[in-house]
């Protein structure tokens, strides 16, 4: 067991080596918090992907080298979209696993798993969309 200097702690805090005291409204606030970041990281992701749909269409007006640098502009931006879905599914996947073996909706996951998919299906159909 790890040696804890206990000379600085307040009335309240709890020491390294002792499991904090939980009760369930805490467990879903934590849950929540976790599902609110992923909807931020969607949303950020979608204003992503809406900005490179209408970069890539909005220039396919101008000249041939400027019409491919416009589609490849928005092309990137749609793919950091879809990174960002990623990378919020994965950190709703990690607040999920440090919440493990706790009554947790067990469903929140698997949805969350389906919400991401299909917005990556729609995001590759909207990147084949944009064509040189």
């Amino acid at each position: 067991m790890r040696q804890v200097c206990t000379k600085n702690l307040r009335k309240g805090d709890i020491m390294a080596n002792e499991e904090p005291h939980r009760d369930p409204l805490a467990l879903q606030r934590t849950l929540m918090a976790a599902e609110r970041t992923y909807s931020a990281w969607v949303r950020t992701g979608l204003a992503c992907i809406g900005g490179g749909f209408a970069i890539g269409k909005a220039f396919l007006s101008l000249e041939a080298g400027h019409r491919a640098t416009a589609v490849h502009a928005g092309r990137m931006m749609i793919l950091l979209g879809m990174l960002l879905f990623l990378y919020a599914l994965g950190s709703y996947y990690h607040a999920c696993r440090r919440l493990r073996g706790r009554e947790t909706d067990r469903y929140a996951l698997p949805v969350m798993i389906f919400l991401t998919i299909m917005l990556l299906v729609v995001s590759v159909f909207l990147y084949r969309l944009l064509v040189v």
